[in-house]
């Protein structure tokens, strides 16, 4: 299917969005809210996941829709949206009470009326470039990945887009 990925030249976090206006202080206080993600992104099996672990959730109550974009669990709610401007709008909205997604895009939804839930991170993420299983351009791509970050290219591209 895929070659192991290039080099990993951006690390990121999976995070929580919410209103100012919500005065949730952390992950605590928002048992029986609704969380949205981006359907297809990995934000929503990595917060389940999270939230089993730390025992905030146990157990699937009702799947509503059948391609779960709506999951009722025993202490939250997932619902999940096409895009990231319609969840960005549901958060606005009040349909849900936190956007879960990673760091890098929640940036560019970042507004006066929002900020990230303190203290609660859902993940750790590395991104790098993969290819095609049995491509030619696995090694070429990884090298040339690799070649940006001896010399600093990457470091100074993040920081001017950070």
């Amino acid at each position: 299917m895929f070659e192991r990925p290039s080099p990993a030249y951006y690390d990121d976090q999976v995070i929580a969005v919410v209103q100012n206006s919500s005065l949730f202080d952390g992950i605590d206080d928002m048992k029986d809210t609704t969380f949205g993600t981006m359907s297809g992104a990995n934000a929503a099996p990595l917060l389940t996941n999270k939230f089993a672990e730390t025992v905030f959730s146990k157990e699937i109550v009702q799947v509503v829709e059948d391609d779960s974009s709506h999951v009722i669990f025993d202490t939250w709610t997932l619902l999940q949206y096409p895009t990231y401007q319609e969840l960005s709008d549901a958060l606005e909205e009040g349909t849900v009470d936190a956007m879960v997604l990673d760091g890098a895009i929640a940036k560019t939804y970042m507004n006066y009326k929002c900020s990230i839930l303190p203290d609660f991170v859902v993940a750790e993420q590395s991104f790098g470039v993969a290819t095609q299983k049995g491509s030619d351009l696995s090694a070429p791509v990884s090298d040339a990945i690799q070649a940006m970050l001896d010399v600093g290219t990457i470091e100074t591209l993040i920081d001017k887009w950070d």
